[in-house]
């Protein structure tokens, strides 16, 4: 072994360039020589052994998870009112790395099946994506971090809700939340709405809308006689009676309730103006040069309030224009007529002109006529 020549060694990269079968030979033939100097059994090593083994620099295919998996998910409610809604920050650990699929966020009813229903539909949709997942310290997995948001009216009293976070290919987690409604719906208001004037005799409409209190009842004072109506669908309706007198109000809407909103108050300028008349003339006794003549006279207003109260005036004019006769300021009666006395008159065409003077309740109106006396 001694006398034996020692070939000098090469790079095995620059050897297997130029001899690439050479160094498979080599180990063939001096492991049994190797094994035999150490004392110990011959070694043979099949050739297709080596050839199966791949090559020191040859690349390596990473082995990806079949599906992102999601381990855990916890929550903590950030902020809930009706002003603001409901705010979540989410965090979803134990995620299987590389994350292959993104990870969506939602608020859902407890137990719905995420994937049978469109994404977008439930409250506050958020997703996550495959890059954004990071490496969760030493535990070999992911975790990933967002804020889910949703409106305050998307939320019902009365159903469970949950946090949920999935992929398209793992799994489905749930975190159940514990919601103050009281904070998220709106509290107990009142808002009025409608007429804020009407003419004596005619009626209007006021609207009251009472929010957030159930069972409710409203009542109208200081325009009349006082009203109560119940709030049906959040809203109450009051017809301002025909008969308020005409002057300014200041009514008051008091909302009676067993819970919230009861003692609400709110208050509605009002305004009532005196209303339109309407006058009328009938002649019952034609005057004569020999003999007087009388004419009913009166004003009449909305059927449901009295009749005008008041004075009224007639006037006879000749048809040229030149006044012939005048009657003075004469008191209608209760039912708003009076009879009045009319003059003798020559033969001719005059004009008559009846004015109803007007009153606290009605405003003034007139009519003209004419007379043949023959």
């Amino acid at each position: 072994m001694t006398d034996a020549s020692v070939v000098p060694a090469r790079p095995w990269r620059a050897a297997h360039r130029a001899h690439p079968a050479r160094p498979t030979r080599r180990r063939l033939v001096l492991a049994p020589v190797l094994a035999l100097a150490l004392g110990g059994p011959a070694l043979l090593v099949p050739a297709a052994a080596h050839a199966a083994a791949p090559a020191a620099d040859a690349p390596v295919a990473a082995v990806r998870a079949a599906a992102t998996e999601l381990g855990s998910l916890d929550h903590r409610v950030l902020r809930q009112s009706n002003a603001e809604g409901l705010e979540v920050l989410a965090t979803v650990r134990g995620i299987t790395l590389p994350a292959d699929s993104p990870i969506q966020l939602a608020i859902a009813p407890a137990g719905t099946d995420v994937r049978a229903v469109d994404p977008s539909t439930l409250p506050g949709h958020t997703v996550i994506a495959a890059e954004d997942v990071a490496p969760d310290g030493a535990s070999g997995t992911g975790v990933a971090t967002d804020t889910v948001r949703a409106a305050a009216a998307s939320l019902q009293r009365g159903t469970t809700y949950a946090v949920v976070a999935w992929t398209a290919d793992g799994s489905v987690l749930e975190s159940a939340l514990d919601l103050d409604f009281d904070a998220l719906e709106p509290g107990a208001s009142i808002e009025v709405a409608g007429s804020t004037t009407q003419a004596y005799g005619t009626t209007s409409r006021i609207w009251v809308a009472v929010r957030g209190s159930a069972g409710a009842t409203v009542t109208l004072s200081g325009l009349g006689a006082p009203q109560t109506k119940a709030v049906v669908g959040d809203l109450a309706r009051f017809d301002v009676p025909p008969g308020v007198a005409v002057g300014r109000y200041a009514a008051e809407l008091s909302v009676d309730a067993e819970g919230a909103g009861n003692g609400l108050v709110a208050s509605w300028d009002f305004r009532v103006t005196p209303g339109a008349s309407r006058t009328g003339a009938s002649i019952q006794q034609v005057p004569t040069p020999t003999r007087a003549g009388r004419m009913l006279v009166g004003a009449a207003g909305p059927s449901a309030v009295a009749p005008p109260q008041g004075q009224a005036t007639v006037s006879i004019y000749t048809s040229a224009g030149r006044g012939v006769w005048y009657s003075g300021r004469v008191q209608l009666a209760a039912d708003g007529t009076r009879v009045v006395g009319l003059p003798t008159l020559a033969r001719g065409s005059y004009r008559i002109e009846v004015a109803y003077r007007g009153s606290a309740l009605f405003q003034a109106s007139g009519l003209t006529r004419t007379l043949t006396v023959r």
